[in-house]
């Protein structure tokens, strides 16, 4: 119980804020990416146009939040691995949430969209306050 209760008390409504602007222009970047490289004259397939834009847009928000949210510094041989594995495993979460929703139980995949768009926010700022940029090295 102590320990849910200090998570709580991290999660500030500014760092929230923070959090939210920093994932918002995350997801802008990927979008804007994905789309002018998966365009027709760069010759890239629709996954490989996913791929950069993914890409371009973890690296954007690893440093938005070290640097914004969290405010952890330099330490990225700390914080990077951490980033790159909580990202990992929340994607690979959503991608079973969403076999399950469409594949199992018959659910449309608009519904399934909309659940990890739900879901992805909620769980990673718990995930990245928790574990990845670690108690106490943020205001």
């Amino acid at each position: 119980m102590r320990g849910r209760g200090v998570l709580v008390g991290r999660l500030t409504l500014s760092l929230l804020a923070r959090f939210g602007v920093v994932g918002t222009m995350a997801t802008l970047i990927y979008v804007v990416v994905t789309v002018i490289v998966g365009d027709l004259r760069f010759g890239l397939s629709a996954v490989t146009a996913n791929v950069a834009g993914f890409a371009t847009s973890l690296i954007f928000s690893y440093f938005g939040h070290a640097l914004a949210t969290y405010e952890v510094g330099g330490e990225h041989q700390r914080y990077a691995p951490r980033f790159v594995v909580a990202t990992a495993i929340l994607v690979a979460v959503c991608s079973m949430l969403t076999y399950g929703l469409v594949d199992v139980l018959g659910f449309d995949r608009r519904f399934a969209a909309i659940t990890v768009a739900v879901f992805f926010p909620i769980s990673s700022v718990l995930l990245h306050t928790a574990w990845t940029f670690g108690p106490g090295n943020h205001r």
